[in-house]
């Protein structure tokens, strides 16, 4: 009987299988610009192919292509008072 293993997301990025987590579409190293209000670091991100319907991204550590942590959803905004 086999196991049904979950995939570990931050294995797969940087492959061109990585997914989502949250909604299975690839994900794509991109520019933190746009995402970031001061990207004056050139900061580089792993985004889900289907950003901004699904705002999944990993923040790469710098001069690499490795994921700082699993991919992350924004929270949602906060309502003004």
């Amino acid at each position: 009987m086999k196991k049904n293993k979950k995939r570990n997301s931050l294995a797969v990025l940087g492959t061109k299988s990585a997914r989502c987590p949250y909604c299975g579409s690839h994900v794509r190293l991109r520019s933190a610009d746009g995402i970031y209000r001061d990207n004056s670091a050139d900061a580089m991100l792993y985004v889900c192919a289907r950003y901004p319907a699904c705002d999944a991204y990993a923040r790469v550590l710098p001069g690499t292509k490795t994921p700082h942590g699993p991919p992350r959803q924004r929270t949602a905004p906060r309502a003004q008072a």
